[in-house]
């Protein structure tokens, strides 16, 4: 990958003139620290990046997107999005907490050691996706789909998954807790022993040797 500045002037958002039709391209960059908190823009783009401690907490962005990047240390917490488009990128160790990603668009991603506590992917189409040791307690998939979605060492208490289509999901070794989820999704789900022993007793099902 051939490493450029990014193009957009560093001093102007500084000065916090950044504006809702602002219009932000980061493409084949490497970059270390970026704040765009607290902002209102238009659209975001992050293209063919490696960037670490990228910062958009409480912004607001009318889209956003993140494409064959890696992000490290990102912080979009609180964060209120109206169109997401995310694929072939990675979230390492990034925090997601409180979160709106409804309507998003995720394809081939992973999340990794990231903290996503609250966040919302209400009606969101996700394919390919794996989210390993992540926090995800009290997220919300209401509504989505997800398609080859891997849950790996995460913790999902007090998520919802109610009217959610679920094909080749697995939740093995997730901590599913007070999950909500729609009983007759279990032919393309995966779980472990323990975890089908509790969704049985969730669903009021008695089991007798």
């Amino acid at each position: 990958m051939k490493i450029k500045k990014p193009i957009f002037n560093e001093d102007f958002l500084q000065k916090k003139t950044v504006t809702i039709d602002s219009t932000i391209t980061i493409e084949k960059a490497n970059i270390e620290g970026l704040l765009l908190d607290n902002l209102k823009i238009k659209e975001l783009k992050i293209e063919q990046c490696l960037i670490s401690e990228l910062s958009l907490s409480s912004s607001i962005l009318k889209e956003f997107s993140v494409t064959d990047s890696v992000l490290e240390k990102a912080n979009f917490s609180g964060i209120e999005s109206d169109e997401n488009y995310i694929e072939r990128s990675e979230f390492i160790k990034s925090r997601f907490q409180g979160t709106q990603f409804v309507n998003s668009i995720i394809k081939d991603v992973l999340f990794d050691k990231s903290k996503c506590i609250s966040l919302s992917l209400r009606f969101a189409k996700i394919e390919n996706v794996i989210f390993k040791d992540c926090d995800l307690s009290d997220s919300d998939f209401l509504g989505s789909i997800l398609k080859n979605a891997f849950f790996i060492n995460c913790n999902l208490t007090n998520s919802q998954f109610s009217k959610t289509k679920l094909n080749n999901v697995f939740l093995s070794s997730s901590n599913i807790e007070n999950i909500k989820i729609d009983k007759n999704v279990f032919e393309n789900v995966t779980v472990d022993t323990s975890q089908a022993l509790y969704l049985s007793s969730l669903f009021g099902l008695k089991i007798e040797d």
